[in-house]
């Protein structure tokens, strides 16, 4: 699980990989010192891969202030592990850096294509293997349908092919996705030549199997219109599969071009159509666009007098427009009834002040999504727990029931130390309260400060051990 102090760390003694120190040599006057420091580079990270390893995965989850020296690091790494790859790429794609990602997967696949050429063995095509899958995903899902994605597709299919056949379902599996991407990009014509690719494919399937049973019988031994490589032969169970994806991925390219067609024959025409999916559907008259949703802004303007205006910091504030009066009121009651005032507890969002504007201005922490999958050990999750008690403490002293305890309304500090409550409007909307709610009564009252207390074991621990557990 992911530290804070840990990565800090982590981060600091990346600094001995990036310059390592050379070992004092004797040499004499017509020493290569070059070259010397040179092999101890090489030697240097060959016997401390494991330790760089534990070091990279240490600040992968502060990988903002980890991807730049990973930069630095890469040219100094001889020969990187696939765990090494793996790791350098998670922090670049964490640190929102999916394009350098993309580029190093791209020179370590010609490194291990070079080296495959040189000693053609199963651990180099398994290596090969492995960053062009890792390529895929990192195209995939940063690059989705993009020129990145179909490169990534198109130069991980022969790989594939050579590896499981090229009437594997694998295989099979690329050329759809390839074949769909092209359809939506335009292509048509080569989206729908790759499928017939497939069915022919199928088909010497078929005639390799009957060829082979003529020979089981004794009968001729002429090949079928189709050789397949005897490891990769596929069974009856695997043809069956085959088969399957063929029929799903030609039903999607039919729909699309049914689509297709009905969008063109629709284009310039009179009359209204309603659009569902695939499904268009006449209609005899113009249907009422929705309501618009009613501003449920309440009239603020007299506790914003009694806001002092403030220039606003980014990197330390966080500014919103205020909606509803009970949350100015519930803000100024836990720091004195001022801002910024002297907050009664510091797990409670601090109210600073407002801007020229209007605009309410909070002091800036991280949101759930960014801290809970990094930080959220067990051991972090008590600390947690206990700062929302301690909150919950103040804001029933002062009579204040939360009623929407949940894990989105709670931020945390920059080192993930420190949990703070926000959102103290005091209103749900049409939600009972939770200690009643599995009895079937939707009235909103009877919230108290036991509703609180029940949501703290009944919706936040649990989401947080959820995420710990992941």
């Amino acid at each position: 699980m992911f530290n804070f102090k840990r990565a800090q760390l982590a981060i600091d003694l990346l600094g001995q990989y990036i310059t390592p120190k050379v070992n004092s040599i004797p040499q004499d006057k017509t020493a290569d010192v070059e070259s010397q420091d040179n092999c101890f580079l090489d030697s240097f990270y060959d016997n401390n891969q494991n330790d760089l390893l534990s070091t990279l995965r240490a600040a992968e989850g502060y990988s903002t202030s980890a991807s730049p020296l990973v930069r630095l690091l890469i040219p100094r790494i001889p020969s990187p592990s696939l765990d090494l790859i793996e790791t350098i790429v998670n922090i670049f794609c964490k640190g929102n850096e999916p394009k350098q990602a993309l580029n190093y997967l791209t020179i370590q696949i010609e490194a291990s294509q070079q080296q495959q050429q040189n000693c053609n063995s199963c651990s180099n095509e398994a290596s090969s293997m492995f960053l062009h899958s890792k390529k895929l995903y990192v195209a995939r899902k940063y690059y989705h349908q993009s020129t990145h994605h179909v490169a990534a597709l198109e130069a991980f299919l022969p790989v594939v092919e050579n590896r499981f056949g090229i009437a594997s379902v694998r295989a099979l599996e690329i050329k759809r996705e390839l074949s769909l991407i092209m359809y939506d990009r335009g292509d048509k014509e080569q989206a729908r030549i790759l499928y017939r690719e497939a069915v022919m494919i199928l088909e010497g399937m078929k005639e390799v199997g009957k060829d082979q049973g003529e020979e089981k019988d004794g009968g001729s031994d002429k090949g079928g219109c189709l050789q397949v490589k005897d490891q990769h032969s596929e069974g009856p169970t695997e043809r069956m599969g085959i088969k399957s994806k063929l029929r799903k991925w030609d039903k999607i390219l039919v729909e699309r071009e049914e689509l297709d067609r009905k969008r063109a024959a629709l284009w310039g025409s009179d009359g209204h159509f309603e659009i569902v999916g695939n499904t268009v559907r006449c209609l005899d008259h113009f249907l009422e666009p929705p309501k618009p949703v009613e501003d449920d802004f309440e009239n603020i303007a007299d506790l914003l007098e009694q806001l002092p205006i403030l220039s606003v910091d980014t990197s330390k504030h966080f500014v919103k427009k205020g909606k509803h009066r009970p949350e100015i009121k519930n803000l100024l009651l836990c720091q004195g009834g001022s801002a910024p005032g002297e907050p009664k507890s510091q797990n409670i969002i601090r109210l600073l002040g407002k801007t020229h504007t209007g605009e309410v201005i909070f002091e800036k922490h991280l949101t759930c999504q960014v801290v809970i999958r990094r930080s959220s050990t067990l051991a972090t999750i008590r600390v947690w727990i206990l700062d929302m008690i301690d909150a919950l403490s103040c804001l029933h002293s002062l009579g204040i029931i939360h009623r929407d305890l949940r894990i989105d309304n709670c931020l945390f500090s920059n080192d993930d130390t420190r949990l703070v409550l926000c959102d103290l409007k005091s209103r749900w909307g049409q939600r009972s309260p939770p200690e009643i709610a599995s009895e079937g009564i939707l009235d909103d009252a009877g919230w108290s400060s036991k509703s609180d207390i029940y949501c703290i074991g009944d919706s936040d621990l649990r989401q947080c051990s959820y995420y710990q557990l992941r």
